[in-house]
């Protein structure tokens, strides 16, 4: 599914995760690229459906590190050689190959998810640039870690258009209602990082899983972070 978000800008629904286009003219970025094997391959043709080669991404931004957002990095790596960009603290996972993650979480996210992750590892992608949060990257997008989910988190902050939040497993939104993502290493960290993404400045957020967030983005964000007290999933 290929859904335009904003002039230059494209959700890439791939099988219960999200991918993004961000178009800049010149070149594009990809933010995130699904599991391995079969999203690569989707992402492909939505390139060649918004008019763009593969050739012509020129950065992939991974918001984490687990198989279901970076399984298509070594794939898609080589095809487009755009430069690649995730935090520090994910990096090592990625270079040294992905484990696969069947079992992990609860609830219908697992389940989806658990039909369609690999068995196996997932071979090892280069990481071109490690970030420590706070970068300004291709396009204007800005890397915001948000540690929980993984240590190394990280959502993307377009300007463009009012701002487009691209707020990987940060938070998801299922059933029309913003929520956390099922698992995460570090609860605490997992509440602070929805504090920190609503004190940003956003009209339009977008998530790893789930349908984007069109309209008063940033005070849902708010609210959900107000109704949150103390770690652990509610």
């Amino acid at each position: 599914m290929l859904e335009r978000i904003a002039p230059g800008c494209w959700r890439v629904g791939l099988t219960g995760v999200n991918a993004y286009v961000v178009d800049g003219g010149n070149g594009c970025v990809l933010v995130d690229t699904g599991l391995p094997r079969l999203h690569p391959a989707m992402i492909r043709g939505a390139l060649r459906r918004i008019g763009r080669r593969v050739g012509e991404v020129t950065d992939i931004l991974i918001t984490h590190q687990h198989v279901d957002h970076a399984g298509g990095l070594a794939s898609l790596a080589t095809a487009t050689q755009a430069t690649v960009c995730v935090h520090a603290l994910d990096a090592q996972e990625i270079t040294s190959g992905l484990p696969p993650r069947r079992g992990a979480g609860r609830g219908p996210l697992t389940r989806l998810m658990a039909r369609f992750t690999p068995d196996t590892a997932v071979g090892p992608a280069d990481v071109h640039c490690e970030l420590d949060g706070g970068e300004l990257l291709a396009m204007g997008l800005a890397a915001v870690h948000t540690p929980g989910h993984t240590a190394g988190h990280t959502a993307y902050l377009w300007p463009e258009h009012g701002g487009i939040l691209f707020a990987g497993d940060a938070a998801c939104r299922w059933f029309g209602r913003l929520g956390h993502a099922p698992v995460a290493e570090d609860w605490d960290a997992a509440e602070a990082a929805v504090r920190r993404l609503a004190g940003l400045d956003f009209r339009v957020a977008a998530f790893g899983h789930g349908r984007v967030l069109r309209r008063d983005a940033l005070a849902e964000f708010r609210r959900f972070a107000e109704s949150r007290e103390g770690p652990g999933p509610r």
